[in-house]
């Protein structure tokens, strides 16, 4: 099943292009009008495709700063009542919990998930692994409006302890430094957010328990519109936790909150198995990696794909006939 977006993204991005004096491509222009979010567009747009936009503006434009001022610049509203309620939650743990559910409903493609290490919690962002290729400036800019929520929550002062990309930011570095105003570092494999675990637990002054049920209540009716199998939803959660979290059957059991053998059920009323989909992920994050990567390394991808030594991947490659290059 084809992952799927709402086209709001599009329509912000074509009225960005024209206030900075861009022409939007041909195929963008189609989204050019009002930016409300319409509920009746829910999913109508192939994720891909903006995924791909994102990518064309910039080659378009020449611009290598262009995510980076447009995630600053679009409307925190644009995203429907998901990007109201966050207002009335009672804290940022409760934000991502809630934003990770009801995301599919902006784009069923993209999740990310929140690790606990030590005093840090760990924002990490990915997309199916058969699109990841495309979407290195949806991921940026989806570090940037992170970043910005956070600041409309707690001051402007806030700032993350880290951030970790996928790839070298090809714009002005001052730029991006002004604006995330902490280390950002190159990781093979992940776009992450590394905040203060203490900052998942701070009360939101605005906590409103009766408008926080209401919008979630209204969230869920649009997410009911988004077509998603169950083994879509499983793969988008271990693409998410492959290489820093758990992958095993017992763990995504757990996250869905259901039995192994529930999980086990459901799959297989589906076509597939856990071993499949792990694999299936392992496999196109593979093959990501050696499309894009111009030194690849096997001990590198043995931490990416979530495996303890160099000896299991190798078998893996040759396993699942991965192409090198």
């Amino acid at each position: 099943m084809m992952a799927r977006a709402h086209p709001v993204v599009l329509t912000f991005l074509a009225n960005f292009l024209i206030e900075q004096g861009y022409e939007p491509s041909e195929q963008l222009r189609a989204y050019d009008g009002p930016t409300i979010f319409d509920p009746d567009a829910v999913g109508t747009v192939p994720a891909k495709s903006v995924f791909h936009a994102l990518d064309e503006s910039v080659r378009h434009t020449g611009d290598s700063n262009l995510i980076l001022n447009f995630a600053k610049w679009l409307d925190v509203r644009a995203f429907g009542p998901i990007a109201v309620l966050y207002e009335f939650c009672p804290n940022l743990g409760y934000v991502f919990n809630r934003a990770k559910q009801f995301i599919p409903i902006v784009n069923s493609a993209y999740t990310f998930d929140v690790i606990l290490i030590d005093e840090e919690a760990h924002v990490i962002q990915t997309v199916l692994p058969s699109l990841v290729s495309d979407a290195d400036q949806f991921l940026f800019g989806a570090q940037v409006f992170i970043v910005r929520l956070i600041r409309q929550i707690f001051g402007n002062h806030w700032k993350p302890l880290r951030v970790e990309m996928r790839h070298q930011f090809a714009g002005d570095n001052r730029l991006l430094q002004s604006f995330f105003r902490c280390p950002v570092e190159i990781t093979p494999g992940h776009n992450s957010i590394l905040i203060d675990r203490y900052d998942l637990e701070r009360s939101f002054p605005r906590h409103d328990s009766g408008m926080l049920a209401y919008l979630e209540a209204d969230s869920k009716k649009l997410l009911s519109r988004i077509p998603s199998s169950f083994d879509i939803q499983v793969e988008r959660f271990v693409a998410s936790r492959l290489g820093v979290g758990s992958t095993t059957l017992k763990d995504t059991a757990a996250h869905f909150r259901i039995s192994v053998r529930t999980l086990q059920r459901e799959l297989k009323n589906s076509g597939t198995s856990f071993s499949n989909i792990l694999n299936k992920v392992r496999r196109e994050t593979c093959d990501a990696y050696f499309r894009n990567s111009s030194k690849a390394s096997v001990s590198e991808l043995t931490y990416i794909l979530g495996y303890s030594d160099i000896s299991t991947t190798s078998r893996f490659l040759v396993n699942a006939k991965v192409r090198r290059g």
